[in-house]
């Protein structure tokens, strides 16, 4: 019982950091020159800026899913031998296939690294929507999602 409670704990003490994380970000938001500004070219440029997250949505969106759609569609007839599309792989094995520029040689790589390129792009895309329609909350929110992603990744693909 004790594990369960000090589980429980820490569970709570971590929404409670978020939901605190939140606030400050929100005072933040609404007392910063800087994001007053960007809030000021958003609005100013809006059209432009939702079109290209929509452009940036929908084409992620549609290498994402064409290259899955593409790779069971045609997965029998050229199945390199050891490897399915969908198998699971390490980050270890995407820095070494990447550096040893895999792609070029063996469909499976290809298809992994299109297949992860459409679904950052998309996940960008999206992120972009809510930055770009947000209020100025959502775009403090989002910008601290995207850096604090991109900072764990980096960290990620240092140590494998």
């Amino acid at each position: 019982m004790p594990e369960q409670f000090e589980r429980g704990l820490r569970t709570i003490q971590r929404i409670g950091l978020i939901v605190l994380a939140v606030a400050v970000l929100g005072v933040f938001a609404e007392r910063s020159e800087v994001l007053r500004a960007v809030d000021r070219v958003i609005t100013r440029y809006r059209p432009a800026f939702l079109g290209a997250a929509l452009v940036l949505t929908i084409a992620g969106f549609t290498t994402f899913m064409g290259t899955i759609i593409f790779a069971l569609v045609t997965q029998g007839a050229e199945q390199p031998p050891g490897r399915a599309f969908g198998a699971e792989v390490s980050l270890r094995e995407i820095k070494q296939a990447y550096r040893q520029e895999a792609w070029r040689s063996e469909r499976f790589w290809r298809l992994t690294f299109l297949t992860i390129l459409g679904a950052l792009t998309m996940t960008l895309g999206s992120f972009s929507l809510v930055f770009v329609l947000g209020p100025a909350l959502a775009r403090a929110l989002v910008a601290g999602v995207v850096l604090y992603a991109l900072w764990r990744t980096s960290l990620a693909l240092a140590r494998a």
